[in-house]
């Protein structure tokens, strides 16, 4: 994943009006997973491509620019893969919390 933390799920939440629940049970969901095999699938490939320009021989310098627009749709793919399993361990260290107290 990348080198700095994903976004916490409260804006998320409050954005789709989302009950984590429901985010977490996404996770499990047929349609998700065959969605996030492909999410997967294209991530990868993205990840590919990019090692494979900056590292040719003999070939124009790699366009920064488009280095940093790949990373960027990797590090979107991999907040969205996250989002269920996040929004679970979010849920389970908030019940730790308030077991605490």
């Amino acid at each position: 994943m990348s080198d700095y933390a994903l976004p916490e799920m409260q804006p998320v939440e409050e954005a789709l009006e989302a009950d984590r629940q429901a985010v977490v049970n996404l996770g499990k969901n047929r349609a998700w997973i065959a969605l996030r095999t492909h999410l997967y699938e294209r991530r990868a490939i993205l990840k590919e491509k990019q090692v494979r320009a900056i590292f040719r021989k003999s070939a124009e310098p790699v366009d920064q620019r488009q280095i940093d627009y790949a990373r960027g749709q990797i590090d979107i793919l991999e907040w969205l893969l996250t989002l269920p399993e996040r929004t679970e361990a979010e849920m389970a260290r908030s019940r730790r919390e308030k077991s605490a107290v």
